[in-house]
C-alpha cells in the first residue's frame, strides 16, 4: 500500500501536472497516457461507499464476534467485481490475492484480526516513556494513551493509514525529485539481467511513459 501511494504521487506530480500545463496552454494532451492506480489505493484504504480491505478488516476488530475468515468471506463477496480483487480457486477462507501495481500479491489473512488489535499497554508505554535511553523514548513518546480513546483509533491499521498520510501532507509540500529503483534480477547476483524483468518494472513504474511524454 506504501509503495502503491508513493506511485501515486508519482504520476500525480509528472502526469497530472504536466496534463494541467498542456490545459493551460491550450495544447492537447490526449496523447499522454499512464496506468492510474488509484483504484488500487481506494480497494484497501477507502473508509466507506463501499469500504475498502482495511476499512472490514476495523469492523470485524470492532465485533467481539468477527473473525478473520468473515473478513476474508466478506472481502470476496464485496469485491468479487473488481479487477484489482482475486478470490484463490483454493483455501478461500485464508487468502486472497490483490493486483497491485508490479504486480499480483496473495494475502494470507490468518491472525489479522490479533495483529490489527495489538495495543500495548498503558503501563508499559509510560515506562517505555521514561526510559533513559532518548532513542526508546523519543519513539514511545509518540504512542498515545488508550485512554479514553476509542478503541477504533488505536488499531494498527488505523495508525498505519494516519502516518502514511503524515508522509503524503509531507510530500505534498516539498519541491520532489524522483529517483527510481529498477532490480536488474531476482537472483542478487552481479552482472545478472534479466529484460522481462527489467521492462516490467519500467512500465510498472510509469517510467516509460515518463520518457515518452519528455521527449
Amino acid at each position: 500500500y506504501t509503495n502503491e501511494r508513493l506511485q501515486r504521487f508519482f504520476t500525480r506530480v509528472w502526469f497530472d501536472g504536466e496534463i494541467a500545463t498542456y490545459s493551460r496552454e491550450g495544447i492537447d494532451s490526449s496523447h499522454i497516457e499512464f496506468d492510474s492506480n488509484v483504484s488500487i489505493i481506494t480497494l484497501i484504504d477507502s473508509p466507506k461507499n463501499p469500504p475498502g480491505i482495511l476499512a472490514k478488516l476495523n469492523d470485524v476488530c470492532a465485533s467481539n464476534s468477527g473473525t478473520d475468515k468473515a473478513f476474508t468471506q466478506g472481502c470476496h463477496s464485496e469485491f468479487k467485481q473488481s479487477p484489482d480483487f482475486v478470490t484463490p480457486k483454493m483455501r478461500a477462507d485464508e487468502f486472497f490475492l490483490v493486483r497491485h501495481s508490479a504486480g499480483e500479491v496473495k494475502y494470507c489473512t490468518v491472525g489479522w484480526k490479533e495483529k490489527n488489535r495489538d495495543v500495548l499497554k498503558d503501563q508499559l508505554v509510560q515506562m517505555l516513556k521514561l526510559s533513559g535511553n532518548p532513542v526508546v523514548k523519543s519513539i514511545y513518546e509518540m504512542v498515545p494513551s488508550s485512554e479514553n480513546v476509542p478503541v477504533r483509533q488505536l488499531l494498527t491499521s488505523v495508525q498505519f493509514l494516519q502516518s502514511i498520510q503524515d508522509l503524503m501532507n509531507e510530500l505534498d509540500s516539498s519541491a520532489p525529485h524522483f529517483i527510481r529503483c529498477i532490480k536488474p534480477a531476482a537472483s542478487k547476483k552481479p552482472r545478472d539481467w534479466v529484460q522481462l524483468t527489467v521492462a516490467d518494472q519500467l512500465h510498472c513504474l510509469s517510467i516509460i511513459e515518463t520518457l515518452v511524454m519528455q521527449k
